[in-house]
């Protein structure tokens, strides 16, 4: 395209960090006046601190979710093991453990299998939240 196609005769190209160019132009062929230069640059400036504001805000809003998400596993970790020191056996620990996992918001079921070395296949040992789901589904080591 030659330069007669656009009416644009100068330019000024402001770097925004990372986040691309402010591209100003000008149909005047001798420049950007200085003052509208500097305004251009603190417009810039103004935009890159606004773009990194962001960029920190969620940043922040990542590890508030992150901490909630650790918080309600750790309630839930200290939920099962009171829950479980009050059984006996191997069987109403596993029961207890995917009962109270399946009860919470953070799953929707809980189970656990073993391996049934003879036809390499998952056998399930207990569940909750789900009848019958491991079962249904062909799963094979």
């Amino acid at each position: 395209m030659s330069p007669d196609a656009t009416e644009m005769r100068a330019g000024l190209f402001v770097p925004l960090d990372d986040e691309g160019i402010l591209v100003a132009g000008s149909h005047e062929s001798d420049g950007i006046e200085p003052r509208t230069r500097q305004l251009l640059e603190l417009l810039a400036t103004s935009a890159t601190a606004a773009y990194e504001r962001v960029a920190h805000e969620q940043k922040l809003l990542c590890q508030r979710e992150q901490l909630t998400t650790l918080n309600n596993l750790n309630e839930i970790v200290s939920e099962i093991t009171e829950a479980v020191i009050d059984q006996s056996t191997r069987e109403e620990i596993e029961s207890t453990v995917c009962e109270h996992l399946a009860a919470t918001d953070s799953y929707e079921f809980a189970w656990i299998c073993e391996v049934d070395p003879a036809t390499d296949t998952i056998v399930s040992r207990t569940e909750a939240g789900v009848e019958g789901y491991v079962d249904e589904i062909p799963l094979s080591i």
